[in-house]
Parts: structure tokens; sequence; C-alpha cells
């Protein structure tokens, strides 16, 4: 099972990602508030993200953690 979830995702990130808008859309109201530039600045770095996805009964699942507001 997480093989074919593995293929479908390479699949679907070899299709292409949905860019900088969408993560403005579910990006924090901090953001917007303290005038986050858009675009990346000179000295900026690439980062990665570590996520846990585990089966359980034939469905995907993973972890979210809930922040204060």
């Amino acid at each position: 099972m997480m093989d074919r979830f593995a293929e479908k995702l390479s699949t679907a990130i070899g299709n292409g990602l949905p860019g900088t808008e969408v993560q403005w859309q579910m990006a924090s109201s901090d953001r917007l508030v303290k005038n986050f530039p858009r675009v990346p600045r000179e000295d900026s770095s690439e980062a990665g993200v570590l996520i846990l996805l585990y089966p359980i009964c034939g469905t995907v699942w993973t972890v979210f953690i809930q922040r204060p507001d």
C-alpha cells in the first residue's frame, strides 16, 4: 500500500507543485501583518520538511500539531 502511495506522490510531484500562491493561501496571518516578502532575498536558502506518513487500515495518515493563536 505504501509503495502505491509513494508512486502516486512521486508522479504528482513530477507534474509540478502548486507554487507560491497556494503557499500564501495556507500561510499564517503573521506573514501578511508583518509584510513578509513574497520574493526570496539573495541571502535566502532552501529548506526541507519531514512529514510522518503511516498506513492504517488501507489509508495513509499523518500527524498535525495545532499551534496556539
